[in-house]
């Protein structure tokens, strides 16, 4: 199932690793989660937000997914502007100085992943 939220994008329902339905935002997300899933990777949504500041103002980053075995978060992106880039490096830097495990994967990456399950 599919249903429209912020401007374009959709929220896909996908089976997580316990064949629990998640809803994850947009087509790379659910192309990860069903990735990871055939993996065998256990994982799960990230519903824990880490404040940020940008240009002088707060922010809450969500990160994608939140790898269990492996103590990873993972941060999943398509194309992206520069101004985007910008933001979404400053989220992960955050992130990194906090001493968290974090990795941005782009399509490619991704895609990559999903051949070692054909």
């Amino acid at each position: 199932e599919e249903r429209n939220c912020r401007g374009n994008t959709k929220w896909y329902w996908v089976r997580d690793h316990l064949g629990r339905w998640v809803h994850v935002h947009g087509k790379l997300e659910k192309m990860m989660a069903e990735t990871l899933t055939r993996l065998g990777i256990r994982w799960r949504k990230e519903t824990e937000g880490f404040p940020y500041k940008l240009y002088g103002t707060f922010h809450t980053y969500f990160p994608d997914f939140y790898l269990l075995d492996h103590d990873l978060y993972i941060e999943t992106k398509g194309w992206v502007s520069l101004e985007k880039y910008e933001k979404d490096c400053a989220k992960i830097q955050m992130m990194v100085e906090k001493g968290y495990n974090i990795e941005m994967l782009f399509l490619e990456d991704i895609k990559l992943l999903e051949e070692l399950t054909v």
